[in-house]
Order: C-alpha cells, then sequence, then structure tokens
C-alpha cells in the first residue's frame, strides 16, 4: 500500500512538473535585442562605406531654430540640390578602447564648396527596427572630426553647423535594393537628406 502512495505521489509530480515544462515550452523565449542590434550593424556597416551624395537637403524653417537659420540664410522652407559629396570609411581609431561591433565608428571626409572636412560618426541600431524590424536602421550624430585649433575660424563651417548637418542627430535608413539612404534630421531643420551611393 505504501509503494501505492509513493507511485501515486510520483505521478502526479511527474504531471505537474510536465505540464510546467509544457507551458515553458508554449511560450516564447526574450529575444536577445543586444544580439540583433549586433547583427543589424554588422549587415548595415558595409552598406554605408564609400561616396555619397548627398542630392537632395530639405530644411523646414523654424521659430526654434531661427538664430541659427538665419545664420545660414534659410527664411523659409528650402531644398538645397547637390548639396556635398560624403566619404565613409571605418575608423581607424575607434571611439572605445574595446571596439564593438554593435556600435560601430565611421570617419570620413565632408567635400563642401570645394573643402574637405574630416567628420566621425557612431551608429546606433535604431529600437523600433530591433524590436518590431521596421523603421530607420540607425541612429547617428555627423561631428567634424577636428584637432582643436587645427582649422582656422571658417564661414563654410559654421554655414554646415547652422543648417543643421554637422552636430545634430538623424536617422537613417538605407533603401532596399538600391544604393541610397534616406537621413532625417531629430533637432534642427533638416527634415530629410537623399543620399546617392556614386
Amino acid at each position: 500500500m505504501r509503494n501505492f502512495g509513493v507511485s501515486l505521489v510520483l505521478l502526479a509530480a511527474g504531471l505537474l512538473f510536465g505540464q510546467c515544462s509544457n507551458d515553458r515550452n508554449g511560450v516564447d523565449p526574450k529575444p536577445d535585442y543586444d544580439q540583433v542590434s549586433r547583427e543589424l550593424m554588422i549587415r548595415l556597416s558595409p552598406q554605408l562605406l564609400g561616396t555619397w551624395q548627398l542630392r537632395q537637403l530639405r530644411v523646414q524653417a523654424s521659430s526654434e531654430n531661427r538664430i541659427f537659420q538665419v545664420g545660414a540664410g534659410i527664411r523659409r522652407d528650402t531644398v538645397l540640390q547637390n548639396f556635398a559629396m560624403l566619404t565613409i570609411r571605418p575608423a581607424a581609431v575607434p571611439s572605445s578602447s574595446l571596439p564593438n561591433p554593435q556600435y560601430p565608428d565611421f570617419e570620413g571626409d565632408l567635400l563642401f564648396r570645394g573643402r574637405q572636412y574630416p567628420v566621425r560618426f557612431t551608429a546606433l541600431a535604431s529600437p523600433t527596427r530591433v524590436v518590431n524590424g521596421q523603421g530607420p536602421q540607425a541612429f547617428f550624430a555627423l561631428q567634424l572630426n577636428l584637432a582643436p585649433g587645427s582649422y582656422p575660424p571658417d564661414t563654410d563651417r559654421e554655414y554646415l553647423q547652422n543648417i543643421g548637418l554637422t552636430s545634430d542627430s538623424f536617422t537613417l535608413e538605407m533603401l532596399a535594393g538600391e544604393q541610397a539612404m534616406i537621413w532625417r534630421g531629430l533637432n534642427r531643420g533638416i527634415v530629410k537628406i537623399e543620399l546617392q551611393k556614386q
């Protein structure tokens, strides 16, 4: 009789734990967002390299950025055609001592009005793309990569900053099947930049 009771308890425990096990198998494991982000950036990084023409740059006049925009001569919504050329390559010196493919570093040269300005940015995977598979692939802030005091004051450099191209944040979306990408400004007057690979 005692063996029957022990067998019954073991049977009940087996059914209970078996049921719990089946419930766990029915629930999808939580995605590893860091891994998804890393894979996204590994796929995106090679596509960014090369020379790009900033074919069309749309600036929206706004009262919040008025002081900067007036300094750049922007008084109403403006579309600038064939604005500049940008060459992008992997950064020779990463921003971190431990480079991470999840946060790739890039540098390059912005050719504007016949002068080249060194630039730099770090790409960060867009959370909406990581979680939902939709939206822009990355965020970044395009910065001039100048050693302090290496460049004298320059009206063109000031223009690039006032218009919101440098020292501003953007989303980046690579267009599928095309040698093109779209940047959308997040803070200042630039609404959209269309880039075409050369």
